[in-house]
């Protein structure tokens, strides 16, 4: 189970890093259209959730906090990456607030949800 939620981690990271520095301009249109920053925001939140699963046997308040600040510094390394090795795209400190908000949520959110589906999941 652990290396599946590694994987899923890796995964959603990796796909993070990807989308923050891809030409945008090149993926297909959508017709939903959606704030940038809530996308952002969402991205970052299922990002923390996705490496507290993976740490969740070891889970302390200061691993919560050491994974918050890595991927509050991760963020930050994304939207400098942005104007230094792009021409397509822009470091935007207001992603990085939008980045850190979603961070902030999963950090929020994570332990309740997680006992709900714990305890659900116990229940069946």
């Amino acid at each position: 189970m652990l290396n599946n939620l590694v994987l899923i981690a890796l995964t959603i990271t990796v796909s993070i890093i990807f989308l923050s520095l891809v030409n945008t301009k090149q993926l297909p249109e959508t017709s939903v259209k959606v704030s940038d920053k809530i996308l952002h925001a969402f991205a970052y939140l299922v990002l923390f959730w996705s490496w507290m699963a993976v740490f969740r046997k070891t889970t302390s308040i200061k691993t919560a906090i050491l994974l918050f600040l890595v991927l509050v510094s991760f963020g930050i390394l994304l939207e400098i990456l942005q104007g230094v090795l792009t021409d397509y795209r822009t470091a935007d400190w207001r992603d990085g607030i939008a980045n850190t908000t979603g961070l902030l949520l999963g950090f929020i959110s994570f332990k309740p949800i997680h006992r709900i589906l714990k305890n659900k999941i116990n229940d069946d």
